[in-house]
């Protein structure tokens, strides 16, 4: 019976996770394939992130430096990409009334890069988290 909550459990948050994950990189303006370049992932894995699926053998579990290389390469912070994060920050550092969440960013407030921003990013060889 543990099993099953469990894994309902984070089948309920790997979704969250890949809504999470495709609305920022479209909010982006920038392909899988882009986004691939831009972190050093493979686009299959970031498909496969987005669709809460782990190569068709189960559900997607992305480890904590992927996550870190998706949230330097869409420049978020990483709890960004973590569903509920924003509710659990907020109960845990309340601000006495204040809405200054700087250190988490949703999908709705994201601009997209400059094409050519993406590009020299895409192309230069480095890494954001190297």
């Amino acid at each position: 019976m543990t099993f099953a909550v469990e894994r309902l459990m984070w089948s309920s948050y790997g979704h969250g996770f890949s809504i999470t994950l495709q609305a920022l990189r479209e909010g982006r303006k920038i392909s899988q394939q882009a986004l691939a370049d831009i972190t050093g992932l493979s686009r299959n894995q970031i498909s496969n992130l987005e669709r809460n699926d782990h190569y068709g053998e189960g559900l997607a579990d992305p480890r904590l430096s992927t996550i870190y290389k998706l949230a330097l390469g869409l420049e978020v912070p990483p709890a960004s990409l973590l569903p509920g994060a924003a509710r659990m920050v907020e109960e845990i550092c309340a601000l006495d009334g204040e809405d200054d969440w700087t250190l988490l960013v949703k999908p709705e407030h994201i601009a997209p890069f400059p094409s050519d921003y993406v590009n020299r990013r895409r192309f230069s060889g480095k890494w954001a988290f190297e």
